[in-house]
């Protein structure tokens, strides 16, 4: 059977709160992104992708750890957005560095 969700319910399903929890997470990977990119001063886009990296590195650590049963793709939708948003933060953190270095 195949139960239709619509609006408040499918935000409330548990599906519709592991997409919420994923685009908050990637939300939080380009703050922390941009937060390396800021601390750094220099090479920002760089120092996002690292925080990424290391992000998946810990990730899959705890993964392996917890060995929390959740649906194969919200880790797939998790782990594929964590590289591209922290990178995001980085250049949004080297954008604002030149926008202010042009002042």
């Amino acid at each position: 059977m195949v139960v239709k969700l619509v609006g408040a319910a499918w935000i409330w399903s548990t599906a519709g709160l592991l997409a919420t929890v994923s685009v908050l997470g990637a939300c939080c990977s380009v703050l922390g992104g941009y937060a390396a990119g800021r601390f750094a001063g220099y090479r920002e886009t760089l120092h996002g992708l690292i925080v990424g990296v290391a992000d998946i590195v810990v990730g899959v650590a705890g993964l392996a750890y917890f060995g929390v049963p959740l649906p194969a793709w919200y880790k797939a939708v998790s782990f594929i957005s964590i590289i591209p948003a922290t990178t995001l933060g980085g250049l949004g953190a080297e954008r604002s560095r030149e926008m202010a270095a042009g002042d």
